[in-house]
């Protein structure tokens, strides 16, 4: 079994100490740490986005996203994400929705939960 890093572990705590209705902005899922930091390091614009440590429903390996925010709206969320110099193909995700996917266990996701830019 191959364990989470550290980093990416303690981000999950930087994404549980956001308020409820924030909202982050996704860039990327890679199957390794590694493999999203390499990603990180080649879009300079997202020094400060953050990597954390995922878990699919009903699957015990994690997969790593790149995030950036927290942002108190979609809007302001939206905005940033499609800002000069951020990759395309980036969405808005609730802390609801990220926060359902820190442990390996089945997770029922509500409705609107998650919504491509």
């Amino acid at each position: 079994i191959i364990e989470p890093a550290a980093e990416a572990l303690e981000n999950q705590a930087w994404v549980n100490a956001m308020a409820t209705g924030a909202f982050v902005v996704q860039y990327a899922a890679m199957p390794t740490f590694q493999a999203a930091l390499d990603w990180k390091k080649g879009v300079p614009a997202l020094s400060e986005a953050r990597i954390v440590a995922v878990y699919r429903p009903r699957q015990n390996l994690a997969y790593f996203v790149v995030v950036a925010g927290p942002f108190p709206s979609r809007a302001l969320a939206t905005e940033s994400g499609n800002a000069r110099g951020k990759p395309g193909g980036a969405w808005v995700r609730t802390m609801r929705s990220l926060r359902g996917q820190f442990n390996s266990e089945p997770v029922a996701a509500g409705p609107l939960q998650e919504s491509r830019q």
